[in-house]
């Protein structure tokens, strides 16, 4: 299927109104049952705002960066470096900041979510072991994205600066199997209290299910 602004408009719409409506929702619900807030409740607001800003960018890089579109290519075949084309290096590379805060936030808010409901020495012990992980991800990974090249408008600038830039796929790579990883991690922390509980096979079965939800 072929891309086109209006498509980016209408992901860039709906990624926003998913994320703050069940954010809205988390909230009315606390004030309605007159619950505390906690730190997986709180945590979802950065996590919300680095959502907005991947939103925006995609917005921006759509209207002035030519994202949606066809690159333009120059006589030697080669794609032309335009001012729109340094728009969307710089929309994309935001985003690269953006989605590691939505996505360490809404981790760390899993966890400490798993915090509420379950107690006991091991999975104190496993839980903080794990918010450690995810911390070091994401601060680790904020930083080799943000100084992936030096200087950082190395990243949007196509020749005229001298520059030094890490091996970006690998990098890449690393990140994303890391991500996932930390993610199936945070899955399995509660499956292990949920087995010893005191129910039949056959609810502890479907109560894993319900936790196993956050895979998709």
């Amino acid at each position: 299927m072929d891309e086109s602004p209006g498509k980016m408009y209408a992901l860039a719409s709906v990624m926003t109104m998913l994320a703050v409506v069940p954010v809205l929702l988390r909230f009315r619900v606390r004030s309605n049952q007159n619950l505390s807030l906690g730190p997986d409740d709180w945590l979802m607001i950065p996590a919300l705002i680095g959502t907005l800003g991947s939103a925006i960018a995609m917005y921006i890089a759509t209207a002035e960066g030519g994202l949606g579109l066809h690159t333009p290519i120059g006589p030697d075949g080669a794609p032309d470096f335009t001012d729109a084309t340094v728009i969307f290096l710089k929309a994309s590379f935001v985003t690269l900041l953006t989605q590691i805060v939505t996505f360490s936030c809404t981790k760390l808010s899993v966890i400490f979510f798993y915090r509420r409901i379950f107690v006991g020495i091991v999975f104190n012990i496993a839980s903080w072991t794990l918010i450690t992980i995810v911390l070091l991800w994401s601060v680790g990974y904020f930083f080799a994205n943000l100084f992936e090249c030096k200087p950082i408008e190395a990243n949007w600038v196509a020749n005229g600066v001298s520059s030094t830039c890490v091996d970006e796929l690998t990098m890449y790579i690393s990140e994303s199997w890391t991500d996932v990883f930390t993610d199936v991690l945070i899955l399995s922390l509660p499956l292990p209290m949920i087995w010893k509980l005191h129910m039949t096979t056959a609810r502890k079965l479907a109560l894993c299910g319900v936790f196993l939800l956050g895979a998709l």
